[in-house]
């Protein structure tokens, strides 16, 4: 259920007319394992300009910047939802509320970053390898690919 559904009507009006942004994840991705049971991630996507805060010059790592950058989304959600935390629920520094707490209840957010030259987070590159790995049965036969190894790398 909502978090705010543990909030008084005056409380959520107060949030209302704060004109601050609720954060709200990019996507949410369902996945059923081999045991049935499902999973819920919470993908962020974010671009990245050229310029010296994002590409700094003492970057030389290949995928660099972009991985400095999904670092700090996760850090950046998580900062996020504490001030909502202590803005609606009142909550101390150190102190989880029940923003943060509902965020524990996923695994850690999956950041899709692509930067200004093209590149992009690895992240991006494991989620498309596990879509591969699911649809490669299905789709072997509509492509025609002579295995399943084929059908994923077409994927």
């Amino acid at each position: 259920g909502s978090v705010l559904a543990q909030t008084t009507e005056q409380e959520r009006r107060s949030l209302a007319g704060s004109r601050k942004r609720v954060p709200t994840v990019d996507v949410v991705v369902l996945l059923a394992d081999h045991d049935g049971t499902t999973t819920h991630y919470l993908i962020e996507v974010k671009t990245m300009g050229y310029g010296p805060s994002r590409y700094p010059a003492n970057e030389t790592r290949r995928l660099g910047a972009v991985r400095l950058r999904a670092g700090q989304v996760i850090r950046d959600r998580r900062s996020q939802l504490r001030e909502l935390d202590r803005t609606v629920f009142g909550t101390r520094p150190g102190e989880v509320g029940p923003f943060e707490a509902r965020l524990n209840t996923f695994p850690e957010i999956i950041p899709f970053v692509v930067g200004a030259f093209g590149e992009w987070s690895p992240a991006i590159d494991q989620v498309l390898k596990t879509f591969a790995r699911m649809g490669r049965d299905v789709w072997m036969g509509r492509l025609g690919a002579p295995s399943t190894r084929a059908a994923e790398r077409t994927l």
